[in-house]
C-alpha cells in the first residue's frame, strides 16, 4: 500500500493527471477545465469513496498513512516504503562507490549490504524487498533510488520503464560494469 509513488503522494495517478492538464493549459484553455474536473473528481468523489474503503480495510494503519502523506502535493522523502536490501560488491571497484553513495543518502527502509556476504553468490548489484520483489543490475539501482527522495525516485521510475532499463543495462555492461564474480576477500575466482 505504501510502496512506489504511494510513499510520496496519496493520489499519484490523480495528481499526475491533474498536473499534466495544468502543464498543457497554456496551449488551450480546455486543459484548464480538464484539470479542474480531474481535481474535483479526485478530491471529492474518489477521496470520499476510496477513503472510506481504505479506513474500513486498514483501520489505524490507513489513518497513520493518511496523516503522513499528502493527497496532492508529493513529499520529498518517502514514508514507509516496503523494507529492502541492496547488495553491492564492496570489493568491486565500480560497484563499491555506488554502495557508499547510496548509504550517504540515508535511504528510507533500505539497507546497503555487501554482495560478497550474500548466500547465493551474486554477480550483479541486487535489490531484494521483504515482500519478495527482486531486481538486478540497473533495475536494482533504480529500485533503490525510490528509497532516497522524490527526485531520485522519478529517475528510478524512468529507468524502470521497459526498454529504458534494458538499454541502460546494455550501456553499463558495454562500459565495463557487467557481471562480476565476487569473493569475501576480493580475490578473483
Amino acid at each position: 500500500m505504501t510502496g512506489g509513488p504511494y510513499a510520496y503522494v496519496r493520489n499519484p495517478m490523480q495528481a499526475a493527471m491533474t498536473g499534466g492538464y495544468l502543464l498543457l493549459a497554456p496551449l488551450d484553455v480546455v486543459f484548464l477545465g480538464a484539470a479542474a474536473i480531474a481535481f474535483a473528481y479526485g478530491a471529492g468523489l474518489a477521496a470520499w469513496h476510496e477513503g472510506e474503503q481504505l479506513a474500513a480495510r486498514y483501520g489505524a494503519e490507513w489513518h497513520a498513512y493518511r496523516k503522513a502523506v499528502r493527497p496532492w502535493l508529493p513529499r520529498l522523502r518517502p514514508v514507509a516504503p516496503p523494507p529492502a536490501v541492496i547488495h553491492v560488491g564492496r570489493t568491486c571497484g565500480q560497484c563499491a562507490p555506488v554502495g557508499r553513495w547510496l548509504a550517504r543518502q540515508d535511504p528510507v527502509a533500505l539497507e546497503v549490504a555487501a554482495a560478497e556476504d550474500h548466500p547465493r553468490g551474486l554477480r550483479r548489484i541486487t535489490y531484494e524487498r521483504a515482500d519478495g520483489v527482486t531486481a538486478e543490475g540497473v533495475r536494482a539501482l533504480a529500485a533503490a533510488l525510490t528509497h532516497v527522495h522524490l527526485g531520485w525516485a522519478l529517475l528510478g521510475w524512468l529507468i524502470m520503464v521497459p526498454g529504458v532499463a534494458w538499454f541502460a543495462q546494455l550501456c553499463v555492461d558495454a562500459l565495463g560494469g557487467g557481471p562480476r564474480v565476487l569473493t569475501p576477500d576480493g580475490a578473483p575466482r
